[in-house]
């Protein structure tokens, strides 16, 4: 007959690593199962400090501006598929989100993906 500590030593040992292994498993099958939800929130993101937990979400918009329609815009495209800098600055002089007299001073690239191009614009 077997040794009754021998049994119980031998079923800790199977038994633990399971148990210290069931959190991360779980969390890994939370961030699988929930991949394009999280894809969508991070793609939100505007500002994120890890120090100081500190995570902005750009907000979202219920109603678009007011158009414009006195000053349409010719949308012209580059040959890597995405609106020009003059395209892109005429459109924000004629969006209407500018007070009177501020015009586009300057534009500066600071993000690039094959999908996507984040723009800095300064007014004035």
């Amino acid at each position: 007959m077997a040794d009754p500590n021998t049994q119980v030593s031998l079923s800790v040992a199977v038994v633990q690593p399971v148990g210290q292994l069931a959190r991360p498993v779980s969390v890994l099958a939370l961030i699988f199962r929930f991949r394009v939800q999280i894809e969508t929130l991070l793609n939100k993101v505007a500002t994120m400090k890890l120090a100081g937990a500190e995570i902005i979400f750009q907000e979202t918009v219920d109603e678009l501006p007011p158009e414009n329609p006195s000053a349409p815009t010719k949308m012209t495209t580059g040959p890597d598929g995405f609106l020009t800098f003059e395209t892109l600055k005429a459109l924000m002089q004629n969006s209407g989100l500018l007070d009177k007299g501020e015009s586009v001073k300057s534009m500066l690239q600071f993000f690039q993906t094959a999908k996507r191009r984040t723009w800095l614009m300064f007014f004035g």
